[in-house]
């Protein structure tokens, strides 16, 4: 995995390197778990890579043909 993300260490969610707590699941370095970080878990499915970066992609595939169209008008 890239060194600009990584795995919550309870529910491997996707995280950006600096994120200082999980969205999902509510960990952190400073507080621990959240208490009801368990059932949250079983009704989220993580994020791979492969949906992160395919998402990325697309994202600048749009940027690209955007920027295109407005240089050639």
């Amino acid at each position: 995995m890239s060194s600009l993300f990584f795995d919550c260490p309870h529910c491997k969610m996707i995280l950006k390197k600096n994120a200082e707590f999980c969205p999902i699941c509510g960990s952190d370095e400073k507080t621990g778990w959240a208490k009801n970080a368990e059932h949250i878990l079983e009704e989220i499915e993580p994020v791979s890579e492969h949906k992160v970066r395919n998402a990325f992609m697309k994202v600048i595939a749009i940027f690209l043909i955007l920027a295109i169209l407005i240089v050639y008008r």
